[in-house]
């Protein structure tokens, strides 16, 4: 393969900045006066893709489509008439892409470097003009004839001269024009000292790497462009993650959402690597509501026209008094959101607006994905989790959902505000549930239409709520959560061990005790059997007095609805709930549940 693809190095903001307006400059580049030196300053912002996205934008560009799905998980476009590459689901900025079949070797951090298009085109021509003499068969040449010849490169390149050898095919050397017999050196900007040696081109991607094996450069896995026909297996499980309060802050501070919901895609590719699962069968997808919400405001007349004006900001900034700007500016932004959540009339603009982008999220989905026949799920976090359970309880969302996931959750506590109380989820025997008729002095029943619901919070999280308390209908006591399993090395998970071994060590006791029992009854008096010591871990469950275990089989498989994290023992409660309410996106505890919950 002679072609091969690159991707800019600012690729990671596609992962950033869901604002086009604030994306990177494509690839504009004028060499100017510099020429080579312009080029140079290129070497380290040039990443090589993989083989298998690099064949499909090559058999695009002599074909069609002209858009092609790269990255893990697909998450990526390249537009191949454009050269750009840009985010699939949201909106994004773009990074540029190149086609290139020369390369500079031993430049740059990974050691090569793609020739721009310019410099390449003058290039190619000047060895198609040599490319006859520098093939020709060995044994025909005299004493006096060249072993290496020069050709002077355009402009804005020349101020430099590739030289060609007989015999070394697919190879050249760039020179500096000088007036010396010998050519100087060429002093690399990006390697901000003298060179070694000349620049050094070499033509074709395979060849890059039969001349420099020992480069880190992606490899050539497939036998030709014909094999990246590849029976593409869509994943097993979409992940559709909802955002909370606060984007309105983060928009003003490099959009963090999507930096979260990367991170969550991470913990859960190394939790499928730890449980041996292909990390290609889960994908995860930001969904933004706040971006898209648009707030009426015609209450307020403009002063310079007799138009009503819509635009609320400017009239909540009419209203916040100047002082302390910086803090009136911060709850604002924050708090807003939950205020607006609490407004009937702003509550179902919210819902209809995060309908519409879960709908077009997964239209899109199902378009890059034909063959997609998995389960889709949330992971609703914080104020997002709130909304998605007012979807799941009427019924509202426009596909089926299986598992709902609801971390950092206040939603009990709106439940408790508007009289609710939750008894299960469709899947799960809850036709009985359905039938249940309030009374008006009794909160009123909910079901969430999904297969599964998992309530996960940090014991430290100020924001988080239990939902068990609303489920019980007999307010019996209320027995602790379910603890999720602690997979984070360190001295919390020594200890937690240690805890575990005890455990198991009064349970083979308390059986051990059990037979002794039975066979000291075959051989004495039942009134003596009768004034024996009793079962010492039965006296030690007793005296420990724990509520009574109860089941909510009808939210899921393993028949609770509050599931918490272990907190590490060498931290401050207070100090942790500064920042437990956003922790749950890197979290491998969570990550491990979700992985084994999803099968």
């Amino acid at each position: 393969m002679i072609y091969w693809w690159f991707y800019h190095s600012s690729h990671e903001e596609l992962w950033a900045r869901p604002d086009p307006s604030k994306g990177i400059p494509l690839n504009d580049v004028k060499y100017g006066k510099e020429g080579i030196r312009a080029v140079l300053k290129e070497a380290n912002d040039w990443l090589p893709m993989e083989h298998t996205d690099s064949c499909k934008c090559e058999n695009a560009f002599h074909t069609q489509p002209k858009k092609i799905a790269v990255f893990e998980h697909r998450l990526a476009m390249v537009d191949v008439d454009l050269l750009q590459l840009e985010p699939i689901y949201w909106q994004g900025s773009r990074c540029p892409v190149r086609r290139s079949a020369w390369f500079i070797t031993g430049v740059g951090s990974t050691g090569i470097l793609p020739l721009p298009k310019l410099l390449e085109d003058i290039v190619e021509r000047k060895y198609q003009e040599s490319c006859a003499w520098i093939t020709e068969p060995a044994g025909q040449e005299s004493a006096a004839t060249p072993v290496e010849k020069m050709a002077d490169l355009e402009r804005p390149f020349h101020e430099h001269m590739v030289a060609f050898k007989k015999g070394q095919e697919n190879q050249a050397i760039i020179y500096p024009v000088t007036r010396s017999s010998s050519p100087s050196l060429i002093r690399s900007p990006s390697l901000g000292s003298l060179s070694d040696t000349l620049l050094t081109l070499v033509r074709g991607y395979e060849n890059v790497l039969k001349l420099n094996p020992s480069l880190n450069l992606p490899k050539l896995t497939l036998n030709s462009l014909e094999d990246t026909e590849i029976q593409y297996k869509p994943p097993k499980h979409l992940i559709l993650a909802v955002h909370g309060i606060g984007q309105k802050v983060a928009g003003k501070h490099g959009f963090g959402f999507l930096r979260d919901s990367n991170s969550l895609r991470t913990q859960l590719n190394a939790a499928m690597e730890d449980r041996g699962m292909l990390t290609s069968n889960v994908m995860v997808l930001p969904v933004f509501w706040r971006l898209d919400l648009r707030l009426p405001a015609h209450y307020y007349r403009n002063e310079n026209t007799s138009a009503f004006n819509s635009g609320f900001d400017l009239v909540l900034s009419r209203v916040v008094p100047p002082s302390v700007p910086l803090i009136r500016s911060l709850f604002s932004d924050i708090a807003l959101d939950i205020l607006l959540y609490l407004t009937p009339k702003h509550r179902d603009l919210i819902i209809t607006v995060l309908l519409r982008e879960l709908l077009r999220i997964y239209n899109l989905f199902l378009a890059w994905n034909p063959g997609f026949t998995g389960d889709v799920h949330f992971y609703g976090h914080s104020l997002g989790s709130t909304i998605l359970a007012d979807m799941l309880s009427h019924n509202l969302c426009p596909f089926p959902v299986k598992c709902m996931f609801a971390v950092g959750s206040p939603a009990a506590l709106f439940f408790l505000l508007k009289h609710q109380r939750p008894i299960g989820c469709t899947f799960h025997n809850s036709v009985a549930a359905r039938q249940h008729l309030s009374h008006e002095e009794e909160p009123e029943s909910i079901v969430f239409h999904c297969h599964s619901y998992y309530n996960i919070y940090h014991p430290h999280d100020p924001v988080a709520y239990r939902l068990e308390p609303l489920v019980d209908e007999q307010c019996r006591p209320l027995q602790p959560p379910f603890l999720l399993p602690y997979h984070k090395p360190g001295l919390t998970k020594l200890k937690l061990g240690i805890d575990e071994r005890i455990g198991k060590a009064r349970e083979d006791i308390g059986n051990a005790w059990r037979q002794l029992s039975m066979l000291t009854a075959r051989f004495l008096p039942p009134s003596d059997v009768a004034g024996t010591t009793s079962d010492p871990s039965a006296q030690s469950m007793s005296s420990s007095q724990q509520p009574p275990q109860h089941d909510y089989p009808t939210f899921n498989r393993k028949g609770r609805v509050d599931f918490c994290l272990q907190d590490s023992l060498v931290e401050s409660a207070y100090l942790r709930s500064l920042t437990a309410h956003f922790s749950y996106w890197t979290d491998h505890d969570i990550a491990m549940f979700i992985v084994g919950e999803l099968g």
